[in-house]
């Protein structure tokens, strides 16, 4: 379930460090009179209280508090609760001392306390079935569901898998009529009731051979076009950011810059130095072609315009009607140094020359600080129902503000909070510095499908680095923290690309944009490091370690609106519907 992944955390409280036991240790569901579930664990088999979660189906669960169970600070272990219809309240058996006692206390007033503990006997319930390699035996708990509740939960957890396809009609023509084009594209079918339409690569040997003058049966083959891509997809390009530009038909690239580096000599005191020190650009008519694009460099600031590097996570996008470079960059004034301010780099010349290339001459750029810049850096912009706004990350939490419909370099009306840390995802765990450190960054937004998503990286930039969602409904008001459903658990963490069959290995997943490929499907552009690590010492995996690549990867999306980051090539195409076929009847 969940491919192997939590489904649920304990909620970040301060640190790892600091508080060892925030973790669940036990955990088990029971069942409430109202026909609702709830959930108890232990804090790690050690602390003297429990936590407990409401669920209204097994899927989603909230409200998560911690009760004391005990004042003479035994440790309270493999919690489980049943409610008690003669006693109208709810019994809590656990264990201390490694087990070797038993007891039960009861709670009569809906969980919000419990009794006195009783010595009480109560025997484990035997596991039958396979657990997960990563489960602890010992830990483990047993509910019994209905077949309803089970086929919810599979439904909601069990991987998301091609299950069919729909195959092409016969076309049929008489002597001498021309050969329509052939459909781009088949519908495929998914296990838990989603579809998407994928694209079709049409032998062209096939409809050569098609004589439209001479009545007979034709076979054309094709192959189901997938957007996977092997790892790296572009070298050395961090916080990566592809946009599709419908007034010239090309897809652009950017990214954190690096220059080529060796790792025999590579090292940081030498990379701090020249490393994030422009602005580039790539364009193809493809996702595909990008790859190998020649790349260009579009802004090189050396103070001539009141900017200097550092620059960071460049984004492309069209406000207004106008393109724009927006990135983080450093103020001349304070010379080289980390970006402290938000600048827009206008295209500045005319669509006949985009057509012809122009927005990969760095003469057709000029730059303008936002005004009154609340960030320095992994600020992007996205247009929703008409209206402009800017999301942007500070003091590990996302604030979005609206843009000034007239003037893009300026925010108007005041800021909202619409995320903060909340889970241990979102921080790091024995990272580079030996610290926890909360981060919440690199926020992007697709609009699909009647939902907004807002992913955004959370954790330290090492392996820990990962990507999750927040949604919310189309018309809602997005600057209302309500608006927004949050995660849980990671979409795309290391777990999810260590080992996937065909891609070479890479960890740390993160900071990334969304982009819509050629068949209309939107695409995770993200960086990630390599497995193993090929640089050594003091900085080696780093923000000045170049090796942050851009990866490209389909997005899913669930039949419950649920973006799936993390579909493997099998999954979304079965070996089995990788080839298709059409039939030309000639009379």
């Amino acid at each position: 379930m969940n491919k192997g992944k939590p489904v649920l955390y304990v909620k970040w409280e301060d640190s790892v460090r600091n508080c060892p036991n925030a973790q669940m240790g036990s955990p088990a569901l029971f069942r409430k009179p109202d026909g609702t579930y709830g959930l108890v664990a232990s804090e790690n088999n050690t602390g003297s209280g429990i936590y407990l979660w409401d669920s209204p189906d097994l899927i989603s669960f909230s409200n998560q508090r911690r009760v004391p169970v005990n004042g003479a600070g035994l440790e309270v272990e493999d919690p489980q609760i049943v409610y008690d219809e003669q006693l109208k309240g709810y019994r809590l058996f656990w264990k201390s001392r490694t087990g070797s006692s038993s007891f039960s206390s009861v709670s009569y007033d809906e969980l919000h306390s419990f009794t006195l503990q009783v010595g009480f006997e109560y025997p484990a319930r035997e596991i039958n079935g396979f657990l997960p390699s990563n489960a602890k035996p010992d830990e483990a708990a047993v509910f019994e569901v209905t077949q309803a509740e089970y086929e919810r939960v599979v439904s909601k957890y069990a991987p998301v898998r091609n299950t069919g396809i729909v195959p092409f009609e016969a076309i049929h023509l008489k002597a001498g009529e021309p050969l329509p084009l052939l459909m781009d594209r088949v519908k495929l079918f998914y296990s838990d009731g989603s579809s998407k339409d994928l694209g079709v690569d049409w032998s062209s040997d096939d409809i050569l051979a098609i004589n439209t003058y001479r009545a007979g049966s034709y076979t054309v083959r094709g192959t189901v076009v997938q957007s996977f891509f092997d790892y790296p997809f572009i070298e050395e390009r961090a916080d990566p950011f592809i946009t599709f530009n419908a007034d010239d038909g090309y897809y652009y690239a950017t990214g954190s810059y690096f220059p080529e580096s060796d790792p025999s000599v590579w090292t940081e005191f030498l990379m701090k130095d020249i490393d994030y020190d422009r602005i580039t650009l790539r364009r193809a008519k493809t996702l595909a072609d990008l790859r190998l694009a020649e790349e260009h460099d579009v802004w090189v600031p050396r103070g001539e315009d009141g900017f200097v590097p550092v620059l960071w996570a460049p984004e492309i996008h069209k406000i207004n009607g106008e393109w724009y470079i927006l990135t983080g960059a450093g103020q001349a004034e304070h010379g080289r140094q980390m970006c402290s301010t938000m600048v827009l780099v206008k295209y500045t010349s005319t669509l006949a020359e985009m057509r012809q290339g122009g927005m990969l001459n760095r003469n057709n750029w000029k730059p303008r600080a936002l005004r009154n810049s609340p960030c320095g850096f992994d600020m992007t912009f996205a247009e929703i129902n008409g209206t402009g706004y800017y999301i942007w990350p500070r003091d590990c939490k996302l604030h979005i503000q609206k843009a000034d419909p007239a003037d893009p370099g300026r925010l108007i009306g005041e800021p909202a909070v619409i995320k903060g840390i909340e889970w241990p995802f979102e921080y790091g765990r024995h990272n580079l510095h030996n610290t926890d450190q909360g981060i919440v960054e690199g926020a992007a937004v697709l609009q699909y499908g009647g939902k907004i998503y807002l992913s955004y990286a959370g954790a330290t930039v090492d392996k820990y680095y990962c990507t999750a969602v927040m949604t919310a409904d189309l018309h809602t008001d997005i600057m209302d923290p309500d608006s927004w459903t949050h995660p849980a658990y990671a979409a795309l963490s290391t777990e999810d690309v260590l080992n996937v069959e065909g891609i070479n290995p890479h960890c740390g997943p993160g900071h990334n944009s969304f982009v819509i490929d050629e068949y209309g499907n939107p695409i995770n552009v993200y960086h990630a490091r390599p497995v193993p690590e090929p640089h050594e010492g003091a900085g080696a995996g780093g923000l000045h370690d170049p090796c942050r690549h851009t990866m490209v990867r389909p997005v899913h999306i669930a039949k419950d609106g649920t973006l799936i980051l993390n579909m493997t090539k099998e999954d979304e195409l079965a070996p089995q519907h990788r080839d298709v076929v059409v039939t030309v009847n000639i009379v």
